[in-house]
């Protein structure tokens, strides 16, 4: 069964149990409020106010949840890196906290640690990722108590019903152990690193990672020691599996692209065994290094570039600099727009310092000014070797609107963004076509003056019969 199947099949039954719960204990403790409501219009304004009470109640339960990571992490010796809710974080930078933005597909909020000066093995582990789910669970426990001991006004009554719900169903999507927002929750590491005791080598390396990317440093300008280079086989474990991206985010930042497809490429033969998250990740590098190498790789990008992906990395390119990177490639190499692409560029150097991650944004510019470079040097050298022909970008363009328009007019309506065939005749020949075509007109049109003058003078003129088609000639009447 694939990881995307598991997650859906463990989601629904707890969500499922989990609602039904929720509506008897909503309708024990507020039953009585509608009783008391005054009405339609009392009703009204009642399930209203409960609608805004699960909002705000929600939105409150995400912040202490990772305050309580925050919490019991800072207790057990880790050191603070960045605090996320929704997508307002606060980031320490340069010794100073600042505001930014961000956010992660599917995840309402994160809380980032550096490790404690331990080894590894004797790094602790519990209390950081468990301290999410005991922090809704005492804040039920307290909203409980409250109701129970406490006459209240029923606007407040309903406002801590929600908060109870709310933090008994972050506790449970959180803290059993299954797949959530496509990568595993809380309890699904804390299973991990129960299990796998090494794992906490990888979990530390990633959180040094994190810190020093915060900080500005790309990745390859990180100690060797930071990444694990050993080729991930288990697919499905998250920790391993970001782990082997991370190093191989780390080849593409040394620009050695050939081999970075190549480790992409083994890893996406197995990317349906991967978490949800991590196969998107990977398919968005494996997608880059698709465009920016050489060779015949239309198919593989046929094959994962849609629209849904299109506009995943659109989404998150206000956020993560690969994502822009991305788009950036498939502007210069597959549209062959360099406008667009140089666009791009800009805006992500503009913006580049106010990043959460810096050194992300220091990398994917580099990476970016360098397939430029590439680029532009090979159709300089193209120019050189083929004087008055056609450039590969002119070709490459012109073929790219011509195919879009084509399915445009079929009426296709597909996400799924085709290759175009680039075009083998130059410009050398087509002209040479033209010159020769132009030149026989000419001659035929003296030609045939001057067998019109002569039969003229012969007194003989051409006539078509009518009813045979053919061309016959008779004598004028002088």
């Amino acid at each position: 069964m694939k990881a995307e199947t598991k997650s859906f099949l463990m989601q629904f039954i707890t969500g499922t149990a989990f609602g039904a719960g929720a509506m008897a204990l909503i309708f024990a403790l507020c039953g009585n409020i509608f009783k008391d409501a005054g009405g339609a219009l009392g009703v009204a304004l009642l399930v209203g106010w409960i609608f805004i009470a699960i909002a705000v109640a929600a939105f409150l339960q995400i912040i202490l949840h990772e305050a309580g990571h925050l919490i019991f992490g800072l207790l057990t010796g880790y050191r603070f890196l960045s605090f996320r809710a929704g997508n307002i974080a606060i980031v320490k930078q340069d010794g100073k906290l600042k505001l930014r933005k961000y956010s992660i597909a599917g995840t309402g909020g994160q809380c980032l640690l550096s490790p404690p000066d331990k080894e590894a093995a004797d790094m602790p582990f519990f209390w950081y990722n468990a301290g999410g789910v005991l922090m809704n669970l005492i804040t039920a426990a307290i909203c409980t108590l409250v109701l129970l001991t406490t006459d209240l006004h029923y606007t407040a009554d309903v406002f801590l019903t929600m908060m109870l719900v709310m933090g008994l169903l972050f506790a449970i999507l959180n803290g059993i152990p299954m797949t959530s927002a496509g990568a595993g929750n809380d309890g699904q590491n804390i299973k991990a690193l129960l299990r796998d005791r090494g794992l906490t080598v990888h979990l530390k390396k990633q959180l040094l990672a994190a810190e020093a990317i915060s900080k500005g440093l790309r990745l390859s300008e990180m100690p060797e020691d930071y990444f694990i280079n050993d080729e991930c086989t288990a697919y499905s474990d998250y920790i391993r599996m970001s782990s082997a991206l991370t190093h191989l985010g780390l080849v593409i930042d040394k620009m050695q692209f050939d081999e970075a497809l190549q480790t992409a490429r083994k890893y996406m033969e197995h990317a349906d065994e991967m978490l949800p998250l991590l196969k998107k990740e990977l398919t968005c590098e494996y997608l880059f290094l698709l465009m920016v190498t050489d060779g015949d790789n239309s198919l593989d990008i046929n094959r994962y570039w849609n629209k849904e992906l299109e506009q995943y990395a659109e989404t998150y390119s206000r956020f993560m600099t690969s994502k822009s990177r991305l788009l950036f490639a498939k502007a210069l190499k597959i549209d062959g727009d360099r406008d667009k692409a140089s666009a791009i560029l800009q805006e992500t150097k503009r913006k580049q310092d106010g990043y959460m991650y810096p050194g992300e944004a220091r990398s994917d510019v580099a990476i970016m000014e360098y397939v430029m470079q590439q680029y532009d040097n090979k159709q300089q050298n193209d120019d050189k070797t083929h004087p008055g022909h056609e450039t590969l970008h002119s070709r490459h363009r012109r073929n790219t609107l011509g195919h879009t328009a084509r399915h445009e007019k079929a009426g296709r309506s597909s996400g799924q963004f085709c290759m175009p065939r680039l075009a083998i005749r130059t410009g050398r020949h087509d002209n040479k076509r033209n010159r020769q075509g132009q030149s026989r007109q000419r001659s035929n049109k003296r030609i045939g003056r001057k067998k019109h003058k002569n039969r003229t003078a012969r007194g003989v003129i051409p006539h078509r019969d009518s009813g045979s088609g053919s061309r016959r000639q008779r004598s004028a009447a002088l």
